[in-house]
């Protein structure tokens, strides 16, 4: 069993050819630890050293997510290359390209992999949870990155978001506010799960022979009802060790957002409404 995806449809979306072009030449699995830094005596930069192959024009845009972790949890960076749309049913296809494990990994170096990582794929969006540990390394890449600030899309957990427009709602044209009188929220976790879901069951996911992060797909340990914390709080979610799964959670979060998210920041004459587009 499993609580977030139907096993044999997550399983299609592997590539179980370990010898396949793909799993051996394509996808890139980088893990960098910080005695490794120190021992190599170099900056983080030179360490990830990207696949040229992954600037194709084979993929349309590329899409990350990232999981934020300094000393007992890493970090995970996944990079997503969005693949042109098949004829048969006109869906484009995300395929992971490249994972980043950080461990141990301070501040400045983590800062300065993130950047390298935009400047090298230049995605749409690089999507990461900007709560808790997540805060500063978001006020810091704002404070450096300036020109970055449409890429990198801070999200918190637990908060809600704009999803969607209730198209039956009579709003307006002229004085009208379609936010407030029609707008859809969801709980960003919740909902990032639902879009992870939603590509794997559509197939519109590729992921390599990589056990590992399999593994976390396949027994994702956060859990629903997880009771209260110390402050007498509902948590939505309990704690989990699935990094690589909370980055491909955020991935598929900013790709299916950067229509909607794009869409509020245009000056546009005609209604909302009329012009919202799914991914």
């Amino acid at each position: 069993t499993n609580p977030l995806f139907v096993l044999h449809r997550l399983m299609q979306c592997v590539d179980q050819d370990e010898t396949s072009d793909y799993n051996q030449l394509e996808y890139q699995y980088i893990r960098v630890n910080d005695e490794m830094l120190r021992d190599m005596g170099c900056d983080i930069e030179q360490v990830l050293d990207f696949n040229v192959s992954h600037r194709q024009e084979q993929y349309l845009f590329h899409w990350v997510g990232m999981d934020v972790g300094y000393t007992n949890h890493p970090s995970e960076i996944l990079v997503f290359g969005e693949e042109k749309a098949a004829k048969k049913d006109g869906k484009s296809k995300l395929r992971l390209l490249t994972r980043i494990h950080l461990e141990r990994i301070q501040h400045h170096d983590q800062v300065a992999a993130i950047l390298h990582t935009i400047a090298f794929y230049r995605p749409k969006a690089f999507a990461l949870d900007k709560t808790g540990l997540g805060l500063p390394l978001f006020q810091d890449l704002q404070h450096r990155a300036p020109e970055s600030l449409d890429t990198i899309k801070g999200y918190n957990f637990s908060s809600k978001i704009l999803v969607d427009f209730d198209g039956s709602k009579d709003v307006d044209e002229w004085t009208g506010d379609p936010v407030k009188e029609a707008a859809i929220e969801k709980n960003v976790l919740e909902y990032a799960q639902d879009s992870l879901r939603a590509l794997v069951d559509a197939g519109r996911i590729a992921l390599p022979w990589d056990r590992e992060l399999i593994g976390e797909f396949q027994g994702g340990t956060y859990t629903t009802k997880a009771g209260y914390d110390q402050y007498g709080r509902r948590k939505i979610f309990s704690a989990g060790d699935d990094h690589a799964l909370d980055a491909s959670r955020m991935a598929a979060l900013g790709f299916v957002q950067w229509h909607i998210e794009a869409l509020m920041k245009a000056e546009r004459q005609e209604p909302i409404l009329d012009s919202f587009m799914e991914f």
